[in-house]
């Protein structure tokens, strides 16, 4: 996902991300954070999707999300032409990807 936030992360958000964060009753699977110079964007990749983690983990370091756009889903890059909220046919590489996941 790529994510502007009102916020700048504070030092040290890239590490807590990758040990796994604590939403109260739920711990988060280790996710990448990579952040633009400013902070209050880059990117984030998970392994898992819990409701609205993105935002409850950028909320849980003081920062709320502005945009957030998924870029990939299962290591498969969205087709960039494509509207929002369309969809198409899985390729039969992109299945077979899919599939060898599990």
């Amino acid at each position: 996902y790529a994510f502007t936030l009102d916020a700048p992360l504070p030092m040290g958000a890239e590490e807590r991300f990758l040990d796994g964060v604590s939403l109260g009753d739920e711990i988060c699977k280790p996710a990448g954070l990579s952040l633009a110079e400013g902070r209050t964007e880059g990117e984030i990749v998970l392994t898992e999707g819990k409701y609205h983690q993105i935002k409850r983990m950028m909320q849980k370091e003081g920062s709320a999300v502005v945009t957030l756009k998924r870029l990939s889903f299962g290591g498969i890059p969205l087709d960039a032409a494509l509207a929002p909220g369309a969809w198409r046919y899985l390729t039969d590489e992109e299945r077979e990807h899919l599939l060898a996941q599990h």
